[in-house]
């Protein structure tokens, strides 16, 4: 079955995505006793803010009539892209340490 979303649902998505990555760079700050991932943590979490507010500027200026058209998406890449990121989305918070670096903690998670 293919799903239709709407412009306004798919901004809303967007929203929500980001939502979720400034809630998670947010716990991540706070569970950080790495300075630099800390401070790392809490720039990304301020990015995921700024995706927040440029979604919802965007959703704001759609017409009326966006939330009842359907966008055409025969091939389901909408619903693909969506699974993608929820299945890539870290299960657990990686074990801060202070001899990490940048780049180890974030691509070495298990």
């Amino acid at each position: 079955m293919d799903l239709v979303y709407n412009a306004e649902e798919i901004f809303q998505m967007g929203v929500e995505i980001e939502k979720n990555g400034l809630a998670f760079y947010t716990a991540a700050a706070k569970a950080a006793k790495n300075e630099q991932a800390k401070k790392l943590c809490e720039e990304l979490g301020s990015w995921e803010s700024k995706h927040v507010a440029l979604f919802e500027n965007l959703k704001a200026q759609l017409p009326a009539s966006a939330g009842h058209e359907p966008v055409y998406d025969p091939d389901d890449e909408l619903g693909l892209y969506l699974k993608a990121i929820f299945l890539s989305a870290p299960r657990k918070f990686p074990p801060w340490s202070r001899t990490q670096s940048r780049r180890s903690i974030f691509w070495n998670w298990p």
